[in-house]
Order: structure tokens, then C-alpha cells, then sequence
């Protein structure tokens, strides 16, 4: 309306053209609520029910943009079902329902129960890897997500908060095991600090390091390909002035979606 500007980014600008990686990395809520607008909320919300399983969502949450682009939730969700959604980033594509055990073994060694794990495909191998490559770039922005990195192991993932600070979150993984973590009070209450990070960064290093894994990198799969002088205001080949506006980058593309035309934005 012309008194009241949606949606606003946390720090009250507006930054124009920019990437997704920038704008994931940045946490911008305009890029969220486009992106929404563009693919529809209706698709959205039946792809959250019935390829990530969320079985929290209600049919107010339908009713605009806020909800499914910036978190604004009739009831919200559980930690559990958005970890679990995870899966598909960590998992190359995967969906991988959660269990609470793999299986029960009696002692003489016969399995008498056998909980292994549902995977379903959701996205291609490619798209996944292309959300781990932002995801990455989240924990070096100078930012409060950054602590979650571990020493040597590739780490992914992004934090999250609700207005006045009152949840925080952060779902995160590296190659090897996925968590995430809520932090906050029964009776909701202004969180003024994020050890909630911190707190994944310890127990996550805590068990790679009790597996004895001290390296590791994310599986790179055969259909994308890095992309050097990419205009991140285009999304086309850079020229001279994209360079002057000090926005050229290199980015992983989907082979299929590498760019050949110049940038159109830059005159």
C-alpha cells in the first residue's frame, strides 16, 4: 500500500538485482517472497504436503505470501519435519523419512524389527548440489551463521528467525550427518543472542570427531559446471560494464542452463 511497504528486509533497504546465492546468503526476504510469487503459492504449499511430507501446514497458510516465503505460519512447524526436509539438499536429491531407530536386534543377533530408512526422489542430483552450493556460501558471510562451519568438513545450511527475534533456528550438514536446532522459550520471548549456532558447531564436531572424519567435501555430480565472469545482476556473460558495477561472479550452472548470451541489464 502506499503507507506500508511488504515485504521488508531486515535492515530496511532494498538492494535491488541480485542473485539467489547473494539473497539466501543475506536472508532477503524480497527475494524469498518473489520466488514464491513466481512458482505460486498453491504449488508450493502441495509440494511441502506431498514431496516433503510437512504435515503441519493448514489451509491458512495458503491465504498470501507471508507464510511460505518469510515463516509467518498459522501454527508453524516442527524441528523435526524441517530437518527431515533437508534430506533432499543433503541426500543428493533424495527424501529420506525420519525414524526415531534403524532396527532392533535381539541377542543371539536375529533382527526382530527393521526400520530402514524411505528414500523418495524430489530433486535432480543437480538442483541439490546447486542449494548445497548456496547453503555453503551462507556460513561465510561474515554473519551470525558463520560459527556453524566445521574445521576441514565441508558444511551447508542456513539459519532462520521469526519476528522480534522470538525462534531461531539453524538446519545444517556437512557429507556425512544433518541436524538442526531450535532455540527459544515455551513462552516465546526475545532471543537476544544466536548460541544456538555455536551449540550445532560443538555437538556436530563432537560426533564427526568421534567417527574418527576429519576431511570430507560434498559429491559433485557430472551435470553442472563452473561458470567464470557471470553478470549476478543478469544471470548472462559478463561485459566491461558489469565489471565497473563490481558485479561479475563465478557460479555453478546446470549444464544445460549455462548462459551464452551478454548481460541486458548493464548499458
Amino acid at each position: 500500500s502506499d503507507k506500508y511497504k511488504w515485504p521488508t528486509n531486515y535492515d530496511g533497504s532494498y538492494s535491488g538485482l541480485v542473485s539467489v546465492k547473494k539473497a539466501l546468503s543475506w536472508s532477503l526476504n524480497t527475494t524469498a517472497a518473489r520466488g514464491l510469487k513466481l512458482v505460486g503459492v498453491t504449488t508450493s504449499f502441495d509440494f511441502m504436503k506431498n514431496s516433503l511430507h510437512f504435515t503441519t501446514l493448514v489451509e491458512a497458510d495458503k491465504a498470501s505470501l507471508a507464510p511460505l516465503s518469510v515463516g509467518a505460519l498459522t501454527d508453524g512447524v516442527t524441528l523435526r519435519e524441517m530437518t527431515t526436509a533437508y534430506t533432499v539438499f543433503a541426500g543428493g536429491g533424495m527424501y529420506s523419512k525420519y525414524r526415531s531407530y534403524s532396527k532392533v536386534v535381539s541377542y543371539d543377533g536375529k533382527t526382530l524389527l527393521d526400520n530402514t530408512a524411505k528414500r523418495e526422489p524430489v530433486f535432480s542430483e543437480e538442483t541439490a548440489y546447486l542449494i548445497t552450493d548456496i547453503l555453503e556460501a551462507a556460513l561465510n558471510t561474515g554473519g551470525s551463521s558463520d560459527p556453524a562451519e566445521l574445521k576441514g568438513i565441508a558444511t551447508a545450511g542456513k539459519s532462520g528467525t521469526t519476528s522480534f527475534f522470538k525462534d531461531r533456528w539453524f538446519i545444517g550438514y556437512t557429507p556425512y550427518y544433518l541436524g538442526g536446532i531450535w532455540w527459544g522459550y515455551d513462552t516465546p520471548n526475545t532471543l537476544e543472542n544466536t548460541r544456538h549456532v555455536q551449540m550445532w558447531h560443538d555437538v556436530m564436531e563432537q560426533i564427526h570427531s568421534t567417527k574418527g572424519i576429519t576431511s570430507g567435501e560434498f559429491t559433485r555430480p557430472g551435470g553442472v559446471k563452473w561458470v567464470k565472469n557471470v553478470c549476478w545482476k543478469s544471470g548472462k556473460l559478463a561485459t566491461e560494464l558489469c565489471t565497473q558495477d563490481g558485479c561479475v561472479g563465478n557460479f555453478w550452472f546446470k549444464k544445460e542452463n549455462i548462459p551464452t548470451k551478454y548481460c541486458d541489464v548493464h548499458h
